[in-house]
């Protein structure tokens, strides 16, 4: 909408007083923004739609507890500014995100911390059970030899001994016998540690991967988290200047002109001007007769008002 130039409104404009301003003869009609903050996005809608404007929702978490799914707690243009048919209106709309969405990320956090405790606590454990492997086969290892020492003597006893007596020879064979079973025995019990060693060390590994990460995770959790006060910081500075800026409308019927002009001088408004020769009571020159938007309704800078006043001829 143009701007009232200083000397007065140009005589084909005509400003009602129902909020919609009638424009020359083959122009779009121009209307002024009505106030949709603390109206339900359906209702605001509707009366986008009836204005023949196009109302786009912006989803935005609420600031307050008490604030209902669905409630617009800004807008754009605001309330009072004229605009013309056909155009593109943006409000902000509380929506209250589900359980999980809110607090998903903490949940992640948690059970990534879990996860990293017991990774290790595991590796630990598999560690310990690493060392008393080792000191096992060491020690099969050593009685292995020593099995094999007294074999090979006897078995040189056995030899010594073959044709001086049969007794004799019959029991240092079983010996040897007995001896070899033991050999075999402790041979696979070494074996057998020897492959629990190697699982054991397996499992840690894996457990060093789970480990990683689940430090990853939580490094990322981390990061999310950050990002999201963030951005929770930023929409509160957005709001908190969007509530400093706004300004309500005085009441300026029966007072003079003037004041309204610097009224609107002052807070950087658009000023519409309408100059009537009749009152339906006694009035002083230039005194305003009346206002739209009326008094106490909210301004934000280049908002447009409009005064009826009174200028006999």
């Amino acid at each position: 909408m143009t701007a009232v130039p200083p000397n007065g409104p140009d005589p084909t404009t005509v400003v009602p007083t129902t909020g919609r301003i009638a424009q020359p003869a083959g122009s779009a009609p121009v209307a002024l923004v009505p106030q949709f903050v603390g109206q339900r996005v359906e209702a605001a809608a509707d009366t986008a739609r009836l204005a023949g404007w196009t109302l786009v929702p912006e989803f935005v978490e609420p600031t307050m507890a008490e604030q209902p799914e669905g409630l617009v707690v800004a807008q754009k243009p605001a309330a009072g500014h004229a605009v013309t048919a056909g155009s593109v209106l943006a409000v902000s709309v509380v929506r209250r995100r589900a359980w999980m969405d809110k607090n998903g990320r903490s949940l992640f956090l948690g059970l990534a911390v879990v996860f990293a405790v017991l990774a290790v606590a595991f590796a630990v454990l598999w560690s310990s059970a690493g060392s008393s492997s080792t000191a096992d086969i060491d020690t099969l290892q050593a009685e292995n030899a020593a099995l094999k020492a007294e074999n090979a003597t006897l078995k040189d006893q056995v030899a010594a001994a073959a044709g001086a007596d049969g007794e004799l020879v019959k029991t240092l064979q079983k010996q040897v016998t007995d001896l070899t079973a033991k050999l075999t025995a402790a041979e696979a019990a070494a074996a057998k540690a020897q492959a629990d060693l190697a699982k054991a060390q397996a499992d840690l590994t894996k457990a060093q991967a789970d480990l990683a990460k689940s430090q990853a995770d939580l490094a990322k959790a981390q990061a999310d988290l950050d990002a999201a006060l963030k951005e929770v910081a930023t929409l509160r500075a957005q709001i908190g200047g969007i509530q400093q800026s706004v300004t309500p409308m005085p009441s300026y019927v029966g007072q003079q002109q003037v004041a309204v002009e610097d009224f609107a001088k002052a807070k950087k408004l658009q000023l519409v001007i309408e100059k009537v020769t009749t009152s339906s009571s006694p009035a002083a020159v230039g005194t305003v007769l009346a206002q739209q938007p009326k008094a106490g309704i909210p301004l934000v800078e280049g908002s447009a008002i409009w005064i009826q006043v009174y200028a006999p001829k």
